[in-house]
C-alpha cells in the first residue's frame, strides 16, 4: 500500500516515459512496414470518431466506478459517490506503472477520507478484479463463438478455472477446508498453513454476492462499450472484420495483457491483438495503427484522466499534498 504520510509522490516521469516508448513503437511499426498503409489508417481518424472512441472509454469507466461506490458501501465504507467515483478514477493515474499501485491509491484514499482500514477494503478491490474478468471472459467466449460457431475448449476451461475461483472467494469455507486437507497429507510448517488460512480470511467475499451480481450489468455494459468501440475503430479503417470476431480479439488481448502481468498489460495486450488482426486478414500496418489507436483511447485515456483527478481526489481525502517527480509537474 502506499505509504501512510501526509503526501503522495506520483511517478510521472515513468508514466511519461513509457507512453512515449509506447507511441514511437507503434507508430514506427505501422510507417515502417507500409508507409502508405500506416498514413492512410491515422488519416481516417476523424473528431467524430475520436469523439466517439473517448466517449466510450468514459462510459466504461463511469460503470465501473458505480459499480466500485456499490462494492464500497457493501463493506460498509461510508463515503458519498462524489468522492468514491474521483478515488476509482485516480487510481487509473497508476495503471502503467508496476505492482497494481493504481489499486493500492484507491484503498489508501478511501483509508484517509473514512478510516477504513485495509482488511476491510481489499474485498472490494477482490470483488472489482474479478467482476472485470468474469466479464472480458463472458464477452471474449461470446465473441469467439458467434465469429466461428462453436466454443473453444480453452476459454471453456478459463470460465470453469474462474468459476471455481470465484466459488472459494465467496464461500471461504471451502477455502479452509482445503487448507485444513493439505496440512493433513503435508503434516509439516504449521505456520505457513496457518498464513493461508488467514489469507483466504481476507481475500473472503463472503455475503459479497448478491451486490456480485446485481452489478455485473454495469460491467457487461462497461467493456461492451470499449469492445463496440474497437469494432468501430477497425470498421473505420477498412479492416474485414466482424464485430464478433473484434470483440474477441480486444478481449482477448486484455486478457493476455493481464496474464503477462505487466503494468497496464503493456506488450502483451498489444502482441497478441496485432497478431490475432493479421491471422483474421488486416495487413500489419493497419493491424499496428488500429492497436495504437484503440489503446491510446483505452489505456492512455485513462492514465490522463486519472493523473487530472489525483490532485482533486487527494484534497477530497483530506490529508497532504500531490508530487510529481523528476520533470514533469502534476
Amino acid at each position: 500500500m502506499p505509504e501512510e504520510r501526509g503526501s503522495l509522490t506520483l511517478p510521472l516521469r515513468t508514466i511519461t516515459v513509457s507512453f512515449l516508448l509506447f507511441a514511437a513503437v507503434m507508430a514506427a511499426g505501422a510507417f515502417a512496414l507500409d508507409r502508405h498503409e500506416g498514413a492512410r489508417a491515422f488519416s481516417q481518424l476523424t473528431l467524430p470518431l475520436v469523439t466517439g472512441l473517448l466517449g466510450l472509454s468514459a462510459a466504461n469507466y463511469a460503470l465501473r466506478a458505480l459499480r466500485w461506490h456499490l462494492f464500497s458501501r457493501h463493506a460498509g465504507v461510508r463515503i458519498p459517490m462524489g468522492p468514491a467515483v474521483l478515488f476509482f478514477i485516480a487510481g487509473f493515474a497508476l495503471t502503467a506503472t508496476p505492482a497494481k499501485a493504481g489499486e493500492a491509491l484507491r484503498l489508501w484514499l478511501i483509508r484517509r477520507r473514512s478510516g477504513a482500514g485495509y482488511l476491510q477494503t481489499i474485498p472490494v478491490l477482490i470483488a472489482d478484479r474479478l467482476s472485470d474478468l468474469v466479464t472480458i471472459l463472458l464477452i471474449a467466449l461470446t465473441g469467439v463463438a458467434a465469429a466461428t460457431g462453436s466454443t473453444v475448449v480453452g476459454m471453456a476451461l478459463a470460465v470453469t478455472a474462474v468459476g471455481a475461483l470465484a466459488l472459494l472467494l465467496f464461500q471461504p469455507r471451502i477455502g479452509h477446508a482445503l487448507v485444513g486437507a493439505t496440512y493433513r497429507v503435508v503434516g509439516t510448517r504449521p505456520r505457513l498453513f496457518v498464513r493461508a488460512r488467514r489469507g483466504v480470511r481476507r481475500m473472503s467475499l463472503a455475503g459479497f454476492g448478491p451486490v456480485f451480481l446485481s452489478t455485473l450489468p454495469l460491467a457487461l455494459a462497461g467493456w461492451m462499450a470499449e469492445s463496440l468501440a474497437f469494432a468501430w475503430l477497425l470498421a473505420s479503417l477498412g479492416a474485414d472484420v466482424s464485430v464478433p470476431l473484434a470483440l474477441f480479439i480486444f478481449t482477448f488481448g486484455m486478457l493476455a495483457g493481464a496474464l503477462a502481468m505487466l503494468p497496464g498489460g503493456l506488450g502483451g495486450t498489444e502482441a497478441v491483438m496485432v497478431a490475432l488482426l493479421v491471422t483474421s486478414g488486416v495487413d500489419l500496418a493497419t493491424a499496428i495503427a488500429a492497436t495504437a489507436i484503440i489503446r491510446i483511447s483505452t489505456l492512455w485515456f485513462a492514465v490522463g484522466l486519472g493523473l487530472l483527478a489525483a490532485p482533486a481526489a487527494l484534497r477530497s481525502a483530506g490529508r497532504g499534498s500531490l508530487h510529481g517527480r523528476g520533470a514533469v509537474g502534476a
